[in-house]
């Protein structure tokens, strides 16, 4: 029964979310969204929260925030227009957002965000590759480091042994030794 009403809401789910995809730049009701999932407004959101761990005005928004760092990227639109195409009408509304959410402002993205290091043409790499050897080199030094501290915190686990013989005795129930016949 649970999963057939859980197959019910992904179909609803599925058509909600492409409805969203299709529809960034349009402005997103949450009454069509409910009309479109055939739930109640107030039960589909709490459905979508469940299964999404987030609020539609924040999927909205993130997927928003996504599109306009592709086109910062990948465009020479100047920051107003993206902004705008994300749905924000005050640049200094997307300029903050971005930037909580990028951790750096749209311009600076667009200059050395982290698509940055895969636009460098190869040829200029040649003076890079040392500097990425030795970061690689840290970071596979670190998680040896972390491998021996966990040896060195991991409780030593030690399995049931016959005294007389030596044989491993793990899963026996009997309390005769299998091997020598010693009782346990």
């Amino acid at each position: 029964m649970q999963q057939r009403a859980n197959n019910r809401y992904d179909a609803r789910l599925k058509r909600v979310t492409d409805y969203i995809y299709e529809n960034l730049d349009q402005d997103i009701d949450l009454l069509h969204l409910a009309e479109i999932a055939c739930m109640s407004p107030f039960h589909w959101h709490r459905i979508y929260q469940a299964v999404y761990g987030e609020t539609i005005a924040a999927t909205v928004r993130r997927l928003r925030l996504a599109r306009a760092a592709a086109d910062l990227t990948n465009t020479d639109k100047p920051v107003q227009e993206v902004a705008k195409r994300a749905g924000f009408h005050n640049i200094q509304s997307f300029t903050r957002l971005f930037k909580k959410h990028y951790g750096i402002p749209p311009a600076k993205y667009r200059q050395c965000g982290t698509h940055a290091l895969f636009s460098i043409p190869f040829e200029e790499m040649d003076g890079m590759i040392p500097m990425l050897e030795a970061f690689a080199a840290f970071v596979l030094m670190g998680i040896g480091l972390l491998i021996l501290l966990f040896r060195k915190q991991a409780p030593q686990t030690s399995f049931p042994e016959c005294i007389r013989c030596g044989y491993n005795l793990t899963g026996n129930i009997s309390g005769i030794c299998p091997e020598c016949g010693e009782k346990i």
